[in-house]
């Protein structure tokens, strides 16, 4: 910015501007820096903070974190009494809902001579329901999965009255983790919140079912079979709470109809997004939770709400998972926002009975968001189409009323200043991964992240924006205070014009639930660029300053705490972001960490302008690179993972159908899996799986066979295949066995059974031995119909390719066998696969877990495969054979017009 020393100029219209003097920039430049840095502070305080947790001394009416925190420890503890793992299949998985079963008949017992009513229901479940997952469509079959849940109601309720609320949770934890988090702590919560419900003794709006379900881990198989409980029946809604990580703040991430406006009044510290929601229905967030079998919006019947704990993810699925990494106040702000959520939701559910509000939930979806954990926006799309054109209709009055210099070249360098810190980001990550060979350095080091791709980001941001000013100078004449007003109102409805077009655009597609971000960036764009002439024409601009630097950071205050949040929890969660079998993904991890966190400057780019504007010198971007490059070479050779950050490693000991056995091994991210093995310096773990010095280049490839067991998540693992493994132990009942009892047809009937002319019926019976999870592929002729058991509801054909069907199955004790019925041409060859897989390391996979570094989270599995050729109609089975040539079938080599996983 041009500077005078002493001397007065005159406005325009005839007024003296005050002297434009060092001291002045100085001060503008100090207001700038200080609203950067309050607005950065306002979004790590709205992604971080977390309410004052209450002692177990709490009073009794109100939620308290020490209370729930001794469910947690019950639940997930290490200690005497603790329970620990509890994964569907295990003894321990029987012992939690013991547990949980006593702490509801405690609240039952606490409501005895109260207006609450209360009664316990422990139930067991089967079934079975087609699944889409991670773009693979199959069946889900479970059986004799545990439900325990609490039904609250007021004792002088009618027969006809509201329908009530469900508040869910799963006390089931996944394979090799304790659970703390996913999702003891939300089970905790809601027995917590339960006991205070009960001690206030007021009588309810509305009926409240508490569930803790024993089988979400295995895919939201108990939630769907709690779905048809009777108490069912009577549930209106739905609160769903689950946790991706050991810290809060809480986030509301799915909903539907009225919910959310629901949510909106009972929060207490309100968080969420509905661009998360649509990240998650678009699978960048690979993962799925019962909120999918109970909402209308997917497989179910209900509205709802999907709430959970996102932070500190980095434990999520490990064995860190413990209730020592649960960060104080997390289940305090979850608790609280349980206990007014939930309380809303039955007010809901009465004044829709009352009003006999019949069309309450014919309600449209919409947009919504939180403003900096105090108030939460909730609109229709119906609205939407009209909110969002605002910007734009408002550009186009600015472009025909004002003296904005707009022009094509300087709307195309705002495009390139908002596309460019994506850009330069991603490349910066690819070219830094290309030249060090050293992935996901940032692992165990989250700031390191931001220290490499932040300031490459920034710097292309301001180098566009530069671009654009110099547009602004190519006209002649002084640079009174007019036209310096004029310049910065360029360059706000330049950035805004594209913004405002890709928030309209989107509000008309499927993915309107993201259209808001840019529509109120582009409003606040507007704002900045309308700053009153006289406001930039005293004491050197700076109450111009400040308009244009109170309209920007309100919007980026809110949005970078969205993508400052997400960019935390996915620098946790990368962890899990798989390993599929090609050269290229060694870049996805950094350029995914990369582009998350280069999203900060596009939402803080109203900044920007002031910046070029005060600070007109290249010294800005010239520091920029060279913080990049250095943090580069700083950390080309940091050790991505620690005892605190581990690296996820899938360890499978594999029994094959030739009674040869191996240990498959994958790693879940970037770096490959032979860096955990530390193959090169580590001389216990090559003789443990027979392998000479430098012997890492010689190991195997895993087929697509061997991970049969893990799909669909085996698409996203590849790894290496040690041979030579130890086979089954004596006495081992571990097994994966297919024998056809008997077949029906036509010709020889069976009572009661009927069957299509030209067709059999084949009985088979899979026998595991121990309660296992598994995966049956049946591949080679059309399925006319099936039956997946008699204790399993029928359900329809898996949507994949034609002749290839998928089932996963996981059951507890008592389960030892599956029941399949098929009905398929007679005389069609019909192949069989079946992989059973048994949670628990080997005495093999022991040895090698003790040579391992403590950075390493192992996942340990023993896996039984089997295959069975049928010809329907001959009443037999045969072996099929392993082989090289069946694993390139497997592997997705076409062969006779057939498909396997």
């Amino acid at each position: 910015m041009a500077r005078t020393k002493g001397k007065a100029g005159r406005a325009e219209g005839g007024g003296v501007v005050a002297p434009q003097t060092a001291l002045s920039t100085r001060t503008a430049v100090a207001l700038l820096g200080l609203f950067v840095a309050l607005t950065l502070y306002a979004a790590h305080w709205t992604a971080t903070s977390l309410a004052p947790p209450l002692g177990s001394d709490a009073p009794g009416t109100s939620f308290a974190e020490g209370r729930a925190m001794q469910h947690v420890i019950a639940l997930a503890g290490a200690g005497p009494g603790s329970i620990g793992e509890r994964q569907v299949g295990t003894e321990a998985i029987h012992r939690a809902a013991d547990y949980v079963e006593r702490e509801m008949q405690a609240l039952c017992d606490a409501a005895e001579g109260s207006a609450i009513a209360c009664e316990v229901s422990r139930s067991r479940t089967s079934g079975s329901f087609n699944l889409e997952f991670l773009g693979a469509s199959f069946v889900n079959k479970y059986e004799n999965l545990t439900n325990v849940a609490v039904r609250l109601y007021n004792r002088d309720a009618p027969e006809e009255r509201p329908k009530g609320v469900l508040l869910l949770s799963h006390f089931d934890s996944t394979l090799a983790s304790p659970g703390a988090s996913d999702a003891g702590a939300a089970v905790s919560s809601i027995l917590e919140f339960g006991r205070a419900v009960v001690a206030r003794g007021e009588p309810l709006d509305a009926d409240l079912v508490l569930l803790a379900n024993g089988g979400e881990e295995t895919l939201m198989q108990a939630a769907h079979g709690f779905s048809f409980h009777p108490w069912m029946d009577r549930v209106g809604s739905f609160i769903n709470v689950e946790s991706t990580g050991s810290a809060g703040p809480d986030v509301v991430f799915q909903g539907s109809s009225w919910t959310l406006e629901a949510y909106r009044r009972g929060a207490r510290r309100p968080l969420g997004s509905s661009l998360v929601q649509l990240l998650f229905e678009v699978e960048a967030l690979p993962a799925d939770t019962d909120y999918k079998v109970l909402s209308t919006r997917r497989l179910g019947r209900l509205h709802g709400i999907d709430m959970a704990l996102g932070q500190k993810a980095q434990t999520y699925h490990t064995h860190l998972d413990n209730p020592g990494e649960l960060v104080p106040g997390s289940l305090q702000c979850l608790g609280e926002n349980i206990d007014g959520v939930a309380y809303e939701f039955m007010r809901e559910m009465k004044r829709q009975f009352d009003e006999d509000d019949a069309d309450a939930n014919d309600q449209p979806d919409g947009i919504y968001f939180s403003f900096l954990r105090t108030f939460f926006v909730t609109y229709s799309f119906d609205t939407a189409q009209i909110l969002h054109l605002v910007p734009l209709a408002s550009i186009c009055v600015l472009l025909a009323t004002s003296n904005a210099a707009v022009s094509a070249a300087t709307v195309a360098d705002a495009g390139a200043a908002l596309a460019a810190p994506v850009a330069f980001s991603i490349l910066f990550a690819v070219l830094r991964v290309a030249a060090t060979g050293a992935p996901m350095v940032w692992f165990s080091r989250p700031f390191a992240a931001f220290a490499l791709y932040l300031p490459p980001a920034a710097a292309a941001a301001i180098t566009f924006i530069r671009g654009l000013a110099t547009h602004n100078l190519n006209t002649s004449g002084p640079r009174t205070a007019k036209r310096r007003s004029r310049e910065l109102s360029t360059a706000y409805i330049s950035l805004a014009i594209p913004l405002a077009t890709v928030g309209a655009l989107l509000t008309f597609s499927p993915y309107r639930l993201g259209s808001y971000l840019p529509t109120w960036l582009a409003a606040s764009f507007v704002v900045a660029a309308v700053c009153p002439v006289r406001l930039d024409a005293v004491a050197g601009g700076v109450p111009g300053v400040l308009w244009r630097l109170v309209a920007v950071a309100v919007p980026a205050a809110e949005f970078a705490s969205l993508s400052g949040g997400y960019a935390l929890h996915l620098l946790g969660k990368i962890g899990l972001s798989g390993n599929p079998p090609f050269e290229g993904w060694k870049y996805v991890a950094d350029a995914a960490v990369a582009f998350v966190i280069s999203t900060l400057v596009i939402d803080m780019i109203g900044f920007l302008p002031l910046v070029v504007r005060l600070l007109p010198g290249k010294t800005i971007t010239r520091a920029l690179y060279v913080v990049a490059v250095v943090a580069a070479v700083a950390t080309a050779r940091w050790e991505p993972y620690s005892a605190h950050h581990p690296k996820r490693l899938m360890a499978l000991h594999v029994h094959r159908p030739d009674n040869t056995s191996v240990y498959v091994m994958s790693a879940f991210d970037s770096v490959p899996t032979t860096h955990a093995l530390q193959l090169h310096s580590n001389h216990h773990m090559r003789e443990l799986l027979g392998l000479a010095e430098g012997g890492a280049a010689a190991l195997a490839v895993p087929t697509a066979q061997d991970w049969l067991p893990m799909y669909p998540m085996s698409r996203g693992l590849s790894g290496v295949l040690v041979p030579g493994a130890p086979g089954l132990p004596p006495g081992s009942q571990r097994r994966a066995e297919v024998v056809l009892d008997y077949e029906c047809s036509a010709a020889r009937p069976c009572e009661g059974d009927e069957v299509a002319e030209g067709h059999v019926k084949m009985y088979l019976t899979l026998y595991t031995g121990e309660p296992a999870w598994g995966v049956v592929n049946i591949t080679g002729a059309p399925i006319r119909s099936w039956n997946l058991g008699a204790a399993v509801r029928p359900t329809g054909l898996p949507s994949d390719p034609p002749h290839m069907y998928a089932i996963r199955f996981a059951g507890n004790g008592g389960v030892e066998k599956q029941e399949l019925e098929l009905e398929v041409p007679e005389g069609a060859e019909l192949h069989v696969a079946v992989a059973a897989k048994f949670y628990g390391p080997t005495d093999a996979l022991r040895a090698l877990q003790a040579h391992l570094s403590d950075s390493v989270a192992l996942c340990p599995l023993t896996v039984v495969h089997s295959r069975v050729r049928f010809v329907a109609g001959e009443g037999r089975g045969a072996a099929d054979v392993f082989a090289e040539a069946k694993a390139a079938e497997v592997r997705g080599t076409p062969g006779a017009g057939r498909e396997e996983l």
